[in-house]
């Protein structure tokens, strides 16, 4: 049966918007797959290892570095002592009467590496909103290699005043006292998971890591850390940021203190 030309043309007609349809189907479905691919290769991973198992001398040495704004922060991961390809971070912090976080994650092909973060939120568009009273929280890192190992600790965040003359670690068993804290401006204290090679004697205090902002220092402190028992033999040791140092000690009850220039980290040990 011969079609005329009407219609042969509402055939043709028919036939193009089928096509065009499949076309923009086939694009909605691949859009869609191409998306959550996308999702899934940015998705962060949880930290899932039992924390602190690892003996404290086989821990990485970090830092927590606040900028001179304190609306930034960096992680510095200084150096790794058992065998990392990358590490994943839960930072955790409070913010006024509120709970805030960022996760992430750093490759360790060179050290030290750094990461910043913003202490606020950022939208797509632009818009920073930053977090105000930060006082501090707690850091997770989970370290893949190996054998994975994973780590948790606290960290205490002050904006210097004048009338600040003390600064205490979250857990309250290291206190650093001056008449000049002002001068340091941004703050941290850090509980550190590690310390830097090099330290020679039996640990009796956690590492505690001071990091004012832009590498400020004092030309006089007084630090002191409160361990279980001090007996005699127990004196202060501090890395300078280059090796570690001993320092003249005094110990009064379960206390050992020491009056100098200020140290990056300061440990309490035994001979």
């Amino acid at each position: 049966m011969k079609m005329n030309k009407k219609t042969m043309y509402i055939v043709i007609g028919i036939v193009l918007v089928l096509i065009v349809g499949g076309v923009s189907a086939f694009m909605m479905i691949s859009g869609k797959d191409e998306v959550v691919t996308e999702e899934k290769t940015t998705k962060k991973r949880k930290i899932s290892q039992p924390v602190n198992l690892i003996p404290v001398e086989e821990r990485p040495y970090m830092q927590i570095i606040p900028a001179s704004s304190a609306r930034e922060i960096s992680i510095v991961i200084e150096e790794v002592k058992k065998e990392a390809i990358e590490v994943d971070y839960a930072l955790e912090y409070n913010s006024g009467s509120l709970l805030q976080g960022v996760e992430g994650q750093i490759k360790l092909a060179t050290l030290p590496v750094t990461e910043l973060l913003l202490l606020g939120s950022r939208s797509a568009g632009g818009a920073t909103t930053y977090h105000e009273d930060v006082t501090g929280g707690t850091i997770e890192t989970q370290f893949s290699g190996p054998a994975p190992y994973a780590l948790k600790s606290e960290w205490k965040f002050f904006e210097t005043t004048v009338k600040l003359t003390e600064l205490k670690s979250r857990d309250e068993k290291f206190v650093l006292e001056s008449k000049s804290l002002s001068t340091l401006g941004v703050t941290i204290i850090f509980n550190n998971a590690g310390f830097p090679k090099g330290l020679e004697g039996k640990l009796v205090s956690d590492p505690y890591t001071v990091s004012p902002a832009q590498g400020k220092t004092l030309a006089e402190a007084t630090a002191t850390i409160t361990v279980e028992s001090a007996g005699s033999g127990v004196k202060m040791m501090g890395w300078n940021g280059t090796q570690w140092q001993e320092l003249e000690s005094t110990v009064s009850g379960n206390q050992v203190s020491t009056t100098g220039p200020l140290m990056e980290t300061y440990v309490a040990i035994s001979k």
